[in-house]
């Protein structure tokens, strides 16, 4: 019997030496996962650096671009009150993240640049592919620069394999409150708490003053065996005696020919299934040679055979050799040009096992290319079958034992090969069909699926001569009203179709006149707005001639008042005004008009006015008063 003290600790470690280095898929998993850690480095003044794999744009309701900042922008909030030294950001996309060699060779020239002594990356077991992907990327990167330091992989929502423990109750509101800032996160999903469970979980085994802590599995420094070879060694007595449990072989086929980069990026969707037990196998009917492709596979998928034909014989013949050369216990196509989620073959294999009276099963594919985006989710109708097919090749795994029925490729079909071969398999069992989208067709109009017109019609001649000998009279009486339905649903569409063209024939209608008529209105109030126009115009030059007039008199005016005659003149002005004010204040002033002269002189004697030979004379010291400065203004 096995004790727990095996298989967890019962103690807590100390940090590990600096610098980090912490691998995080998504901007997030790096303070939910190990944030406790990373607060106590920072205060052992550990150096740290971060490298997130993807831009976290599908982590939200927002537009990605919109989402991509967001969470960038809370990362840089989040890393500043970790003391990260420095974030590299590596852009992938979101929930796509696949297991390449340009990947690997990434994250193996950070490691090289920094020189960690620790390298801390995601857990192989979380549940999330992006997860699992960068662990295998990390490791593999590990592998190839040599790495010499420790590594270590953490958890971030699931329990793992762990031999470390990190004590964190000292610091556990903070990372708490420091989670809360990836508000777009934790609107989602109620994360802090999934996490604070999963610290509290980890201190079952610790005295009982260690309310939290995070768990780390400390890999032995042996990079050159894959990482799914590091299991718990105790467990492989287990392992070994269940024997009857182990997962089915599955053989994925693939077809190719002088499509090296196609072929590349087909089997790299291979090697990120989440799905580990996998053969692959190539056929290269005649073409450019691929081994050195495949080689580099050969530490992600070490079950491979390369199978070179000297000459092309044909889509069906290469198949045919797939088929002869595959030890799976379920068989899936995949051509060069296509390609798999990382769930495709785990969600069919789960499906078969579950439903064993089904030989066949296939998921809803996706079509992109040169036409737009078509979704093949038709469920099963074998009827339906015999008139067209709606199964992509890749779409369907299917039991080997089919093939001792003697399922095989028709070689003398140049096209329509894999309908030919789909109707063989539905002779002996139905397909189940699994909705969800799990796969991708990509039409690039250089595939078989694109025929000339006369070459399809001979493919399919030579396709229902052969099964007319197969088919009953139910069979293609099923056809014809199978037919039948479809062309009336065609007349029915058709119908719809023509109501909707006369609806927006109408409607088209009703949108001329309308706008007939706002034109109409358009041009009158052009007229009117053209009117004003001319009639404002006609003003300001009018305005503009006066306003000429009013300066030419200012100047005229200006100039008179610089005058010598006008200067000169100001004490007649003078006693012109005081003679006019004495005339207001008299009532008669004809009557009285002989009295007026004299006063006005008496006036202005009494301002200190004199007179020489009858000439008045300005007093000494006399200033013109204001009314001569009015004249002279």
């Amino acid at each position: 019997m096995i004790e727990e003290k095996k298989l967890i600790p019962y103690k807590v470690s100390p940090l590990p030496p600096s610098p980090w280095l912490v691998i995080s898929p998504h901007p997030d998993d790096e303070t939910f996962g190990m944030g406790g850690t990373l607060l106590l480095a920072k205060q052992s003044q550990i150096e740290i650096y971060l490298l997130v794999l993807t831009n976290g744009e599908q982590g939200g309701k927002n537009e990605p671009e919109e989402l991509i900042k967001l969470r960038k922008k809370e990362l840089q909030k989040v890393t500043s009150f970790l003391g990260i030294k420095k974030v590299i950001f590596q852009n992938l996309s979101d929930r796509k993240i696949i297991i390449t060699k340009s990947i690997v060779e990434q994250i193996e020239a950070v490691i090289n640049e920094l020189s960690p002594a620790c390298v801390f990356f995601p857990s192989p077991f979380e549940l999330h592919p992006d997860h699992r992907s960068s662990a295998i990327l990390t490791w593999e990167a590990l592998r190839d620069s040599g790495f010499t330091g420790k590594a270590y992989s953490y958890e971030i929502t699931v329990q793992s394999q762990i031999n470390i423990l990190i004590d964190i109750t000292a610091v556990a509101e903070e990372k708490k409150r420091i989670m809360g800032y990836y508000e777009s996160q934790v609107s989602e999903n109620n994360y802090i708490e999934i996490v604070e469970a999963l610290n509290t979980a980890r201190s079952l085994t610790l005295p009982d003053h260690i309310k939290r802590a995070e768990g780390f599995y400390l890999y032995d420094n042996d990079f050159e065996k894959d990482l799914s070879s590091h299991t718990i060694n105790c467990l492989q007595i287990y392992w070994q005696s269940s024997k009857q449990d182990k997962l089915p072989l599955v053989s994925v086929m693939i077809r190719t020919k002088d499509r090296l980069a196609l072929l590349q990026e087909a089997i790299e969707s291979v090697a990120c299934q989440t799905y580990q037990n996998i053969e692959l196998i190539v056929v290269n009917a005649g073409g450019e040679d691929v081994s050195d492709l495949i080689n580099v596979f050969n530490k992600i998928i070490p079950q491979n055979k390369c199978i070179q034909l000297e000459q092309n014989q044909g889509r069906a013949a290469a198949a045919n050799v797939c088929l002869d050369n595959a030890s799976g216990d379920y068989l899936i196509f995949l051509d060069d040009d296509d390609l798999f989620a990382p769930d495709h073959i785990s969600k069919l294999v789960n499906s078969l096992r579950k439903n064993k009276n089904y030989k066949a099963a296939y998921t809803d594919v996706l079509e992109i290319g040169i036409r737009p985006e078509h979704l093949f989710d038709h469920p099963y109708d074998p009827i339906s079958l015999m008139v067209e097919n709606y199964i992509p090749i890749h779409a369907i795994m299917f039991d080997k034992s089919l093939l001792k029925k003697g399922c095989r490729f028709e070689q003398e079909l140049d096209i329509f090969e894999d309908w030919d071969f789909l109707l063989q398999l539905s002779y002996f069992t139905s397909f189940l069909h699994i909705k969800g989208v799990s796969a991708t067709y990509r039409n690039f109009g250089d595939s078989g699926s694109i025929h000339e017109n006369e070459q399809s019609i001979q493919a399919k001649s030579i396709l229902f001569e052969k099964w007319r000998k197969r088919w009953t009279g139910t069979d293609i009486l099923h056809c014809f009203n199978f037919l039948s339905d479809k062309m009336n649903n065609f007349e029915k569409m058709d119908e719809n179709k023509n109501r909707q063209i006369e609806q927006l024939l109408h409607t088209k209608w009703e949108q001329d006149q309308a706008l007939a008529s706002k034109e109409k209105e358009f041009e009158e109030l052009k007229q009117k707005l053209d009117m004003q126009t001319e009639a404002l115009q006609s003003k300001s030059n009018e305005l503009k001639k006066l306003n000429y007039i009013i300066r030419d008199q200012k100047h005229h005016i200006n100039l008179l008042y610089q005058s010598w005659s006008w200067k000169i003149s100001a004490p007649l002005r003078y006693i012109f005004d005081k003679i006019f004010s004495v005339f207001l204040k008299k009532k008669n002033c004809k009557q009285d008009s002989e009295r007026v002269l004299p006063e006005t002189v008496k006036q202005l004697s009494n301002d200190g006015h004199k007179t020489i030979d009858g000439k008045l004379i300005p007093p000494t010291g006399f200033v013109l008063p204001e009314c001569i400065d009015r004249y002279e203004a």
